[in-house]
C-alpha cells in the first residue's frame, strides 16, 4: 500500500521536476543573456498540476490492466504435498 502511494506520488511529481529543469536552465540563459530571466510566480501551475494528475490516473489504469493476478479467476488452493 505504501509502495503504491509512494509510485503515485513519484509519478505526480514528474511534471513539477521536467519544469524545474526548465526553469533553472532557461533561468541561466538569461543571465548569460543580461536579461531579467523567468518567475517562478509566473509558472503555468494550472498545466503542470493537471499533467501530473493526468499521468497519475494514467499509471492507475495502466497497473490495473497489467497487473498478473485477474479477480475474476477463481483461486485454486493446492492439494497435497508439492514435490
Amino acid at each position: 500500500m505504501v509502495r503504491t502511494i509512494i509510485q503515485q506520488l513519484a509519478i505526480f511529481l514528474v511534471p513539477l521536476l521536467l519544469y524545474f529543469i526548465y526553469f533553472q536552465i532557461e533561468r541561466r540563459r538569461a543571465r548569460k543573456k543580461g536579461l531579467e530571466g523567468p518567475r517562478w510566480e509566473d509558472s503555468p501551475w494550472f498545466w503542470i498540476v493537471l499533467s501530473g494528475l493526468v499521468l497519475t490516473v494514467a499509471a492507475f489504469i495502466l497497473f490495473a490492466v497489467l497487473k498478473d493476478a485477474n479477480p475474476l479467476n477463481p483461486v485454486i488452493p493446492p492439494t497435497g504435498p508439492q514435490t
